[in-house]
């Protein structure tokens, strides 16, 4: 966790109230213990059902509070004043599909340094990694024949500034491709 995920006193204040707040939507809880159970977060499952719907709840709580926390801060923080945003599609290296579990952990890591050198350097830039099943309308693959393995979102003065930001970005290194693309005013 990094300074800017540090709760104000309001927000903690927000986060104890959440008992006495509204009941999450319906499978909120479902997905939620889904979701952790595939990212390896949640432990075996133990015969203790209490203990099970306990970790359940604090995960709805802490999701609940995210949303909490999210809107009394006014949602997603708004771009910088005259600047672009564009996305970068990562489309995979030929070799991502051959990497172990550890490899590829290793790679996303450098990605994240990257991207936190960036942000330390004053640029906005946020992204993920997606996973590998596509649920696809259309064609069956992109015009590059390589699967869409992440993006990452940028602000950026210009098209020259949004590509200087690509080309620093390590997966040109190890082979794959970017495609830079210009978010339109809606």
């Amino acid at each position: 966790m990094d300074d800017r995920d540090e709760l104000t006193a309001d927000e903690a204040r927000a986060l104890r109230a959440l008992g006495d707040g509204p009941a999450p939507p319906a499978g909120l809880e479902d997905e939620t213990v889904a979701r952790l159970a595939r990212e390896g977060l949640l432990g075996r499952p133990r015969r203790n059902r209490f203990g099970a719907a306990l970790a359940a709840a604090a995960a709805v709580s802490l999701f609940a509070a995210g949303l909490v926390v999210g809107e009394r801060r006014g949602g997603a923080p708004a771009p910088d004043a005259g600047l672009k945003r564009y996305v970068l599609f990562l489309y995979d290296a030929p070799d991502e599909a051959a990497m172990t579990p550890a490899d590829m952990e290793k790679r996303v890591s450098e990605y994240r340094d990257w991207a936190r050198e960036v942000r330390r350097n004053g640029g906005r830039i946020e992204g993920e990694k997606l996973e590998a099943e596509t649920l696809r309308l259309g064609p069956p693959e992109p015009a590059s024949g390589r699967p869409l393995g992440g993006y990452f979102v940028v602000s950026a003065a210009d098209d020259a500034a949004a590509l200087a930001v690509a080309k620093s970005c390590p997966h040109l290194k190890h082979g794959g491709t970017i495609e830079v693309r210009a978010i339109a005013k809606t």
